[in-house]
């Protein structure tokens, strides 16, 4: 699966989640995957929405370390020039 179009903040949070309930301890299991689809709902993001960032992310995982690595650099990137364009005063660290 390609980067979903059109790509936003909220799909580069999605991507970040996954990977942090994922990566952390190598599994991925049903209530971090809960907690992953709740935080989504919070940006009113609807199931089909919830569900093209899950396979985005379990294909990326898929291609390998490198892939993810570079995912995971431009997701933050997104979420880190939204922040700035919505408060140019906010620093992200």
């Amino acid at each position: 699966m390609r980067t979903p179009e059109p790509f936003t903040a909220v799909h580069a949070l999605g991507f970040i989640y996954n990977a942090f309930a994922h990566v952390t301890d190598g599994e991925q299991v049903a209530e971090e995957i809960s907690a992953v689809v709740e935080s989504l709902a919070d940006f009113n993001c609807s199931k089909e929405q919830i569900a093209e960032i899950y396979d985005w992310y379990c294909d990326v995982f898929a291609e390998g370390e490198e892939e993810m690595q570079k995912t995971l650099n431009a997701c933050l990137s997104i979420v880190e020039r939204t922040f700035k364009e919505n408060d140019p005063q906010k620093i992200v660290a």
